[in-house]
């Protein structure tokens, strides 16, 4: 399955070639979306906008790719995924201020028949102050040095992505991953259903994408299997 970039290009497949091994398979995806994240990052010429979106969903088919591989003996996995989990975060900011404007949107668009002339005035003078801090993180002085923390946190997870040696061949290196990662999926779930709060909601929903994320990874190694369950974990969106 192929993803596009910032740029609007294809990148290579985000899978499994179940024709080659899989401790190769795995160093190539790693290769493959961390250079292509952290050329996003160096790049000036990119919309910082559209860099944090792509670069942060990368991190998080990767972190899938980590939690896939990391219970088969990948030694340094836990660092490994702290390490991309402090580089998404470096970008966090930008994103929040582009979500706290849209939910802004979203309650005018809701409750405006209903909005006073106070209310439309205080939520104006909201949506100014939310526009003045997404373009102070869209700044050099803030978002360069940002994205180049996120670059120097990338650099060395790739580099232990090149030295894995996983300690079986076959879908045997990657079963223990995937059967986890369901497993806590499972959990997340009826934590969720039973007590209701967001949190869990949301935390739900992040197992969700990994096993999602699993499913895109191993899809080519059995179509028939995988082909109704890979298109997309939207229905999970709470609130």
């Amino acid at each position: 399955m192929a993803h596009a970039g910032v740029t609007g290009s294809p990148t290579m497949a985000f899978s499994f070639d179940p024709r080659r091994p899989v401790t190769r398979e795995t160093r190539r995806i790693f290769a493959e979306e961390l250079q292509l994240a952290t050329g996003e990052l160096l790049d000036p010429e990119l919309d910082p906008d559209g860099v944090v979106h792509s670069v942060r969903k990368r991190l998080k088919r990767i972190r899938a790719l980590v939690r896939l591989v990391g219970p088969s003996g990948a030694d340094g996995f836990k660092e490994a995924n702290r390490s991309l989990r402090d580089a998404g975060r470096e970008l966090s900011e930008l994103r929040d201020a582009h979500i706290c404007l849209a939910t802004l949107d979203a309650v005018r668009l809701h409750c405006g028949p209903d909005l006073g002339s106070r209310e439309r005035k205080d939520l104006g003078g909201l949506e100014q102050e939310l526009a003045q801090r997404l373009e102070a993180c869209r700044e050099g002085s803030h978002y360069v040095p940002a994205r180049n923390r996120a670059a120097q946190l990338i650099a060395p997870v790739l580099a232990w992505s090149q030295q894995i040696r996983l300690g079986r061949t076959g879908f045997a290196a990657l079963a223990p991953g995937f059967r986890t990662s369901y497993a806590k999926g499972r959990t997340a779930m009826k934590e969720a259903l039973a007590g209701g709060e967001p949190e869990a909601f949301h935390e739900w929903r992040k197992r969700v994408k990994d096993h999602w994320h699993h499913l895109e990874l191993l899809a080519p190694a059995h179509p028939q299997a995988t082909s109704a369950k890979v298109p997309s974990p939207v229905r999970l969106r709470f609130g």
